[in-house]
């Protein structure tokens, strides 16, 4: 999608600052974080091309700017992990070049609604004080660190080979964990996998029990590999097949 009314194509993070200093404090900005792999992000495209030609009473045109940012692109990385985006679709609503909302994944719904309250919402409208809230109730017993260690250890050791990634092999929902995924099966690799998206203290547990700060992340018997890069550089030494065949015997 090339750069056509509001819908703006972002190539560096220089491009992205001037953008987003140019506009007034009252401006809205709806930010789409996308992959050219992925077909989600095509269908919610569409709809953001919509939302770019929708007249929206409460905003004038002028102060609604939509950006397409590639979200593995080198020259935005900067922007890309500002925003914390570790998924495609994502979206990112600014007002007056601060972070007031995020989505992830196709919700065309979603999206609409969140374009919308955002318009209705008055920009220098501050929250009241919260009342003072009446004491909670205890919240449930949090998994202890051991307890988690000790499952994360399970996962680890459930089959000869494990893939840690975001989504699955069959629908991958990153680029690093997609090309992994490919290289494995290249070499005819029998693996299991855990997609990290569903489950918030094993995606930031597994950082610190490893001591590696990525995904994807592949364990073999037990140990960790290492990433996409040390991955990568398996495959093209010819070392891949090598421990995929250890990993069967």
């Amino acid at each position: 999608m090339a750069s056509s009314g509001k819908v703006v194509e972002v190539a560096t993070t220089a491009q992205f600052r001037a953008e987003v200093a140019g506009m007034g404090a009252d401006s809205l900005f709806v930010v789409h974080f996308w992959a050219n792999w992925c077909e989600p992000c095509k269908q919610m495209d569409e709809v953001f091309a919509a939302l770019a030609e929708t007249d929206y009473a409460g905003l004038p045109a002028s102060q609604l700017k939509m950006l397409r940012v590639e979200a593995e692109r080198d020259e935005v990385e900067d922007v890309a992990e500002e925003f914390e985006v570790e998924m495609v679709p994502h979206f990112v609503f600014l007002r007056g070049g601060q972070a007031v909302g995020t989505l992830e994944g196709a919700d065309p719904r979603g999206l609409q609604e969140k374009v919308a309250a955002l318009v209705a919402k008055p920009a220098a409208a501050k929250p009241a004080p919260a009342p003072a809230a009446a004491p909670a109730a205890a919240p449930a017993a949090e998994e202890t660190k051991e307890q988690l260690h000790a499952r994360l250890a399970s996962l680890i050791n459930a089959q000869p080979m494990v893939l840690f990634m975001k989504g699955n092999p069959g629908e991958p929902r990153c680029g690093f964990s997609r090309k992994a995924v490919a290289m494995l099966q290249q070499v005819d690799a029998q693996f299991g996998h855990f997609d990290i998206l569903t489950d918030q203290a094993v995606r930031q547990g597994l950082k610190e029990y490893s001591n590696w700060p990525t995904y994807p992340q592949l364990y073999v018997k037990g140990e960790l590999i290492g990433g996409f890069d040390i991955i990568e550089e398996m495959k093209e030494a010819g070392e891949l097949k090598d421990l995929v065949t250890e990993a069967a015997a």
